[in-house]
């Protein structure tokens, strides 16, 4: 089962669909030299990392606006392990109509959680 959290516990997904595989990503400089040959230059270390479609209710999007705007961290269960991670700014998109509950108001977003620590669940 594939769930999102908050570091401290707090559930954040309805559900999660058209899962990645784990990713990496990394910057990388490309150079013409004077000969006409190419240097590629990597700079840094490269990250791993997700992307997804997170469906959550509207008291789940409550809370992982202000935190995802804040720079916090997000807690992925995905395969019997745990990824924390920063999540990029999510695009909400209403999947619902006519409720008025908050808790059955469904929205989408496409998103990517760049990895900083994982380990085994």
């Amino acid at each position: 089962m594939i769930k999102l959290y908050t570091t401290d516990g707090t559930l954040l997904s309805y559900a999660i669909r058209d899962t990645s595989p784990l990713m990496m990503e990394s910057i990388m400089i490309e150079n013409k030299l004077l000969d006409g040959s190419i240097h590629v230059q990597s700079i840094g270390d490269g990250f791993k990392f997700y992307e997804f479609t997170l469906v959550s209710n509207e008291i789940q999007v409550d809370i992982i606006t202000p935190l995802q705007s804040e720079g916090g961290l997000f807690r992925l269960e995905l395969d019997g392990k745990y990824y924390i991670g920063l999540m990029e700014e999510p695009r909400w998109k209403r999947e619902t109509v006519r409720t008025y509950e908050k808790e059955g108001r469904l929205f989408s977003s496409s998103i990517k959680i760049k990895v900083v620590e994982d380990g085994l669940i």
